[in-house]
C-alpha cells in the first residue's frame, strides 16, 4: 500500500515538473517571437526615418532588403530552435500521455505520416505538388485498429512576387481496420441505412468536410476542417493542455463509437 502511494505521488510530481518545463519554454518561444517582431519592425522603422530626411538617398530599398534579411534570421536562428523545443516537449510528454491514457498499443510519431500511395489509393481528394504531414498514430480503440495523422495536401504555385497555394485538404486523416467487425463487413455497400446514419452523426460532429472511402477492407476518413490536431494552443494556459488534448481525443472515440 505505502508502495503504490509513493508511487502515485511520484507520477503527480513528474507531471508537475514536466509541466513546468513546457510552460517555461512556452514563455521563452513567446518571448523570442516578441523580440524578432520587434527587431524587424525596429529595423525598418529606421530607414522610413531616415528615408524621410533623404528622401534621394535610395534607403527605403535598401532598408526593404535589411528589413527582409534581419526577419527571416531571426525567424530561423532565434525563433523557429525555440519554437521546435517546445511543440517536441509538449507532444512527448502531454500528448503521449494521454494517447496512453485512451488506447491500447499506441505507437507516436511526431514527425511521420501516411506514404502517398496510401492517400492516393483512396481516391477522395486532388492532389496536387506539395504533400505534407505529422502526428502519425496507430493504436486500437475497443478492439478497432486504426491509424491516423495531419495532413495538408496543397498546389504552390510561384509568381513574380508572392506563392500562392490552392489547399486542396488540410486535416485529419483516419484509417479504421473493421474487417473482423460483422458490423462493417454487412454494412460495405455504401448505401445502406445504418451506414449512411453513422456518416451522419460524424459530420455532426465536425465543423469540416468529411469523406470517405473502402480500401483493401478498411475505412478511410477524411476530416477538412484546416486544423492541425495536437498542435499546442496558443491562447490556452497550460493548466488546460491536458483538457485541450483529450477533447481532440476523445473526438476520435467518438468517431469510432459511431461507427462500430
Amino acid at each position: 500500500m505505502l508502495k503504490t502511494i509513493k508511487q502515485f505521488f511520484g507520477i503527480i510530481y513528474c507531471m508537475d515538473k514536466n509541466y513546468k518545463k513546457i510552460n517555461k519554454l512556452r514563455n521563452k518561444t513567446g518571448c523570442a517571437l516578441a523580440l524578432t517582431i520587434f527587431l524587424t519592425v525596429s529595423v525598418f522603422l529606421t530607414f522610413i526615418i531616415l528615408n524621410l530626411r533623404m528622401p534621394d538617398s535610395g534607403f527605403i530599398y535598401f532598408g526593404a532588403f535589411l528589413t527582409l534579411f534581419t526577419g527571416v534570421i531571426l525567424y530561423y536562428a532565434f525563433y523557429n530552435p525555440q519554437k521546435k523545443k517546445y511543440i517536441k516537449l509538449y507532444k512527448n510528454e502531454i500528448v503521449r500521455n494521454c494517447l496512453d491514457s485512451v488506447f491500447q498499443d499506441v505507437v507516436y510519431e511526431p514527425q511521420e505520416f501516411f506514404d502517398i500511395e496510401v492517400i492516393q489509393r483512396a481516391n477522395l481528394i486532388q492532389f496536387g505538388n506539395s504533400f505534407k504531414g505529422d502526428d502519425k498514430i496507430t493504436a486500437k480503440y475497443k478492439g478497432v485498429q486504426f491509424s491516423l495523422c495531419n495532413l495538408k495536401i496543397m498546389d504552390i504555385i510561384p509568381n513574380r512576387r508572392f506563392r500562392e497555394e490552392i489547399i486542396h485538404f488540410f486535416g485529419t486523416w483516419i484509417i479504421l481496420d473493421f474487417c473482423s467487425k460483422s458490423y462493417f463487413e454487412n454494412s460495405k455497400n455504401k448505401m445502406t441505412r445504418d451506414y449512411m446514419n453513422a456518416l451522419s452523426k460524424l459530420q455532426a460532429l465536425t465543423e469540416g468536410i468529411v469523406l470517405n472511402s473502402f480500401v483493401d477492407n478498411k475505412l478511410h476518413i477524411a476530416i477538412n476542417n484546416h486544423v492541425n490536431t495536437f498542435e499546442p494552443p496558443s491562447s490556452d494556459s497550460i493548466e488546460n493542455y491536458h483538457d485541450f488534448v483529450m477533447t481532440e481525443i476523445l473526438f476520435i472515440t467518438e468517431i469510432i463509437d459511431e461507427l462500430i
